[in-house]
């Protein structure tokens, strides 16, 4: 996914997460419109993440997030080749991202979720730096996304 971001300014993500504010995720990716991650976090409700996707088509992230439940993401995203996401997730069960996405190569996003290790998203895509995702993913405690040392996102 977004094999031709650029230019993306760095953002502070879930250093601490709020049940009450939003969160932009690449505000500036160009060929790519605005996408919200997050939009509206709750530690105990679901979350959606590019719900106004456009450069592909609609895709829900996490339309039912849940700590202790199994969590879909793209259940509905075409024009995009088959991607597993969180095949063995180890926090208490399973989670299956990208189940039916045809026409995209094949990624392995998290293939061994633990929840005490780093995770590595992306990791056989051409064309996008190496990104970490949820570098320490934990049931009941809050998450970051694309953070460096110094706590900011940073993209290619």
């Amino acid at each position: 996914m977004f094999p031709t971001v650029r230019a993306v300014r760095e953002v502070d993500l879930f250093p601490t997460v709020r049940a009450d504010r939003e969160i932009d995720l690449f505000p500036i990716v160009p060929d790519v419109c605005k996408v919200d991650l997050f939009p509206t976090v709750r530690a105990d409700r679901g979350v959606d993440v590019f719900p106004t996707v456009r450069a592909v088509r609609g895709v829900d992230l996490f339309p039912t997030v849940r700590a202790d439940r199994g969590v879909d993401v793209f259940p509905t995203v075409r024009a995009v080749r088959e991607v597993d996401l969180f095949p063995t997730v180890r926090a208490d069960r399973e989670i299956d991202l990208f189940p039916i996405v045809p026409d995209v190569c094949k990624v392995d996003l998290f293939p061994t979720v633990r929840a005490d290790r780093e995770i590595d998203l992306f990791p056989i895509v051409p064309d996008v730096c190496k990104v970490d995702l949820f570098p320490i993913v934990r049931a009941d405690r809050e998450v970051d996304l694309f953070p460096t040392e110094d706590g900011k996102l940073f993209l290619c």
